[in-house]
């Protein structure tokens, strides 16, 4: 038995080798592979035969025969063809289904069209059986193709996992955006390099061994945490500091936490417009999608939010796809006048992007979407032959998520800016400096920035037996009659009337079998008829194709270390704001810290002397009342 296959028996019955004898193992073959690049040479990875030729010295290092490195082999015409390079599309294809379908029984079977079993030739980047790659079919072997094979090598050992059995193969693909389903015990660190290393995208695939193999070397450093008699001031706290944690407490009594408050735990509701889905138009193909036709966050749609100009929603919205529109946004604006005639303020955001996260030291499965940006806008009616809506930002200044921003805080210790200046503030600088601010507290997570629609295409094939399809198509067009053991219609397209039905069950005379035998002539056979094919019944097929594309606005990898940042869910809606204004008056009182004498006297720690003489008020002049009052009152 070789060594790789006695390491992958031990990996089995263990659910996944321990990390530190997984890197002990494996690092020396890496490091081999990272100097073979730098030479210009590639390593013998492909395929199950030359993982058992894997050599091994006295401390159990894996290396590869230094002999069997060679040069790459380019194959440049076939890969391209099979994946081109990157283009503007505007949408981005995550997964490819097969749907069939037996609409006579209701059974339905979902095919992965991202795992190849068959024979046939390889039309897209796919996964294969027995640790090898696409590209290595169409005999092209470079640097990239060592990384996806070294990370098979290291799937295998460190979840347990047989890819050369279409079962366990099966399992992996299923599980590869979230390898804690194969394996719990996995290192998050390691889980994302390995994530990285097998993507059948080339253009997402980790590039370089080289940084690889530095991760998985230090994977198990942290960050420094931050002393506390580093914090500017806490030495120097005076009197007011007493005064300062009140007011914090305060502050953050004010913030609700629970699955209530939209702000944090998002949800679609009738006062919330998802103008992305709506933007999206329902076509056969989805290539004919452009992107200036969406409503995501592109130049076109960027440039005038960022400087407060309106924008018409009419080029955008798909009012005649979606009847609900018109609707949906009169109630949206509705509800802001009314909070502005109740409240005093309007409390209409649009979000322009939403952090898909998880709680790690809570139910780290569940994902959990909140707004991340909020822009104050004005959402305008204009009626006409055809009615018209405009969406007007009322700054250029995005806030971001004060509920969020505080959990963020008190969870991860995560300290985001109160706004954005969308004229100054690039999306991609804000998400490039979230993404630091999150490294910097858990290196293993990482902040995806979506910023163009995902869809998963759905290749359906649907057999219906013709007989049971005809019976159920006439009795949903139009009436079937009966009369005794007859069927009769009097419909345009299936015109056979009662007598014409009792004439041929009941009166005309039916031929012998014998006929033909005596010498009669045989029945003509119907028109269209052919010749040498026996006649179809009930249990003859037919079968339908159809290529569709259902829009993915949800993380579907499940892994609690990948989190998003998504700019394709422009969302317009109310959200409850009212306590945030206080929340704001708490922080003025906090940057300022200004003499409160009524404040200590109320959360003085010495009990107050009944007897003492109590404070003056002030002159009539001084005394600003919000509503009258009188003596007592005051």
């Amino acid at each position: 038995m070789s060594e790789f296959r006695r390491a992958l028996d031990e990996a089995a019955e263990a659910g996944g080798l321990p990390t530190d004898d997984l890197l002990a193992r494996v690092l020396p073959l890496l490091r081999q592979v990272a100097d073979a690049h730098d030479d210009g040479l590639v390593a013998p990875l492909e395929g199950a035969g030359a993982l058992d030729a894997l050599l091994v010295d006295e401390q159990g290092r894996w290396s590869t025969d230094p002999g069997a490195l060679a040069e790459p082999r380019l194959n440049w015409e076939p890969v391209r063809r099979v994946q081109p390079p990157p283009s503007g599309a505007a949408v981005e294809v995550v997964g490819r289904a097969f749907l069939d379908t037996d609409l006579d029984s209701g059974r339905s079977e979902v095919t992965d069209l991202d795992l190849h079993e068959g024979p046939g030739r390889v039309e897209r980047p796919v996964y294969l059986c027995g640790y090898r790659s696409w590209e290595g079919t169409l005999g092209h072997h470079d640097a990239l193709t060592d990384v996806f094979l070294l990370g098979q090598l290291l799937v295998s050992l460190a979840c347990g996992v047989d890819l050369s059995e279409p079962g366990e193969h099966r399992r992996f693909v299923a599980a590869r955006r979230n390898l804690f389903v194969l394996n719990k015990r996995l290192h998050p660190v390691v889980a994302r390099v390995l994530r990285d290393m097998t993507e059948a995208d080339r253009h997402r695939r980790a590039p370089d061994v080289r940084s690889l193999v530095q991760t998985l070397e230090t994977y198990r450093d942290q960050p420094e945490d931050f002393a506390v008699a580093d914090i500017a001031g806490f030495g120097e706290a005076g009197p007011g500091a007493r005064r300062r944690l009140i007011q914090t407490r305060l502050r953050d009594r004010l913030f609700d936490t629970s699955r209530r408050n939209r702000l944090l735990y998002f949800r679609p509701t009738q006062q919330t417009v998802d103008l992305t889905v709506a933007s999206v138009p329902q076509l056969l193909d989805y290539r004919n999608i452009r992107p200036d036709q969406l409503f995501t966050w592109h130049p076109k749609v960027a440039e005038p939010l960022s400087q407060a100009r309106p924008v018409a929603l009419g080029p955008y919205l798909r009012f005649d796809e979606a009847p609900y529109l018109p609707g949906a946004l009169d109630k949206v604006a509705s509800q802001a006048r009314r909070d502005r005639a109740e409240y005093g303020f309007s409390q209409l955001r649009l979000v322009i992007a939403f952090l898909r996260w998880h709680d790690l030291r809570g139910a780290a499965e569940e994902v959990i979407d909140s707004p991340l940006l909020l822009l104050p806008v004005e959402l305008a009616k204009r009626k006409g032959v055809r009615d018209s809506y405009v969406l007007t930002p009322t700054t250029s200044e995005a806030e971001v998520n004060p509920s969020l921003r505080h959990h963020l805080r008190e969870l991860y210790d995560l300290r985001l800016p109160e706004s954005v200046d969308l004229r100054t503030v690039t999306l991609e600088d804000f998400h490039d400096e979230l993404a630091r601010e999150i490294s910097a507290s858990e290196p293993a997570v990482r902040l995806a920035r979506i910023d163009r629609p995902r869809i998963d295409l759905i290749q359906q094939q649907a057999r219906l037996r013709t007989a049971a399809f005809r019976r159920r198509q006439s009795a949903a067009e139009h009436r079937v009659r009966a009369h005794g053991e007859l069927d009769y219609s009097y419909h345009a397209a299936d015109y056979r009337p009662l007598g014409l039905q009792l004439f041929l069950a009941k009166v005309r005379p039916a031929p012998l079998p014998q006929r033909i035998v005596a010498g009669g002539k045989s029945e003509p056979r119907m028109p269209m008829a052919v010749s040498g094919v026996p006649p179809r019944t009930a249990e003859d097929e037919r079968t339908t194709t159809a290529m569709t594309y259902a829009l993915r606005t949800g993380a579907a990898s499940g892994n609690p270390y990948d989190w998003e940042l998504d700019l394709c869910r422009l969302t317009v809606g109310n959200f409850n704001y009212r306590r945030m204004s206080l929340v704001h008056d708490y922080d003025r009182l906090l940057e300022e810290a200004p003499p409160a004498a009524a404040f200590d006297e109320v959360f003085r720690l010495t009990p107050r002397d009944p007897d003492g003489e109590r404070a003056a008020l002030p002159p009539v002049s001084d005394q600003y009342l919000v509503v009258d009052g009188d003596a007592t009152q005051l």
